[in-house]
């Protein structure tokens, strides 16, 4: 009977021993598992945009889950792409896009951001700290482009030009959608004046458009000259602009810089309305080959006849 009794119970000892192991080896598969699905959901939720909604994981995610921040936001979108898109295949297209990108997003992670959203050939990308980060991210991804460009001039294939338009304010972050299907999204006017910042670098053919509200917020002293303001879509009072030429090659940042003040000079007689002294102020620094410069001259030339008491210097945009 003792006999029996020890083998019983080692017998037990042994099945209740393999039973907790099975059990550890279990909770380290699910804790393996849990782990490797909040990565996978890290890259189509970035784990800063749940850090701001105060939630550690995917897990903890909940619809409507939403708070108010002061970010800055950032807009970049490749020039004339419906044009390059036309001459590729599908699967060229799929693959131009993520070496495209694949070169942009770590830059916005290295200064501080995160790509909130990919949209076809844009992006949009959210910098929660200090402004400054995005302009420099602005500048660094312009870099980025342009050594990219090299690459496809070495293999016989067409350039590409980028628009990055940058605005800072308030902004909700939250979880938006329906109990089957979520997603992270951003609601604000300050997205909205982002996007129009980007068209606008069209407008003003320039490569990196701010807002003064991101100029003002700024620390760094980065290469900026002011644009004129402009009423955008969506908005009913003015903002100036500026222009950022810090990502242009050497000779055209001195050559901006250079002429800097001739250049305000020239903008500020064109919002006064003195139209002549703004075209012979433009002229003077027609030979510096700057695309701005020419649109600011073609327009002085067509406003000339315009009576100055009208006129407030202010564009008003009524597209993108």
């Amino acid at each position: 009977i003792l006999l029996e009794i020890l083998i019983f119970s080692l017998g037990l000892g042994y099945r209740v021993r393999k039973s907790q192991k099975d059990k550890l080896k279990a909770e380290q598969d699910l804790n393996r598992e849990l782990s490797k699905i909040n990565t996978a959901f890290g890259r189509f939720v970035p784990h800063d945009f749940l850090k701001h909604l105060g939630r550690a994981n995917a897990t903890e995610v909940l619809l409507g889950d939403q708070v108010e921040r002061e970010v800055t936001v950032l807009f970049a979108d490749i020039r004339a792409y419906t044009t390059l898109s036309e001459n590729m295949t599908p699967k060229e297209n799929f693959d131009f896009l993520n070496a495209y990108l694949g070169r942009v997003g770590p830059v916005i992670q290295q200064e501080g951001g995160f790509v909130n959203q990919y949209y076809g050939d844009g992006i949009m990308a959210l910098f929660p700290g200090n402004p400054d980060e995005g302009v420099r991210a602005a500048v660094r991804i312009q870099q980025v482009i342009d050594t990219y460009n090299l690459e496809r001039e070495a293999k016989g294939r067409v350039t590409i030009r980028l628009g990055i338009g940058i605005h800072t304010g308030q902004l909700m972050m939250g979880i938006i959608g329906d109990a089957l299907r979520m997603d992270a999204g951003v609601v604000s006017d300050t997205v909205n004046t982002a996007s129009r910042m980007e068209g606008l670098t069209k407008h003003y053919r320039v490569r990196i458009l701010i807002s003064e509200t991101t100029h003002g917020k700024l620390s760094e002293d980065f290469l900026l000259r002011p644009l004129g303001k402009v009423i955008v879509k969506g908005r009913a009072s003015a903002m100036e602009v500026f222009e950022c030429y810090q990502s242009d090659t050497q000779k055209v940042q001195q050559q901006k810089s250079a002429g800097l003040d001739q250049f305000t000079k020239a903008l500020t007689a064109y919002n006064a309305g003195r139209f002549q002294q703004a075209i012979e102020l433009w002229e003077t620094l027609e030979s510096h080959n700057d695309e701005t410069i020419r649109s600011f001259l073609q327009k002085s030339k067509q406003y000339q006849n315009v009576d100055p008491d009208t006129w407030t210097g202010i564009e008003v945009m009524d597209g993108k």
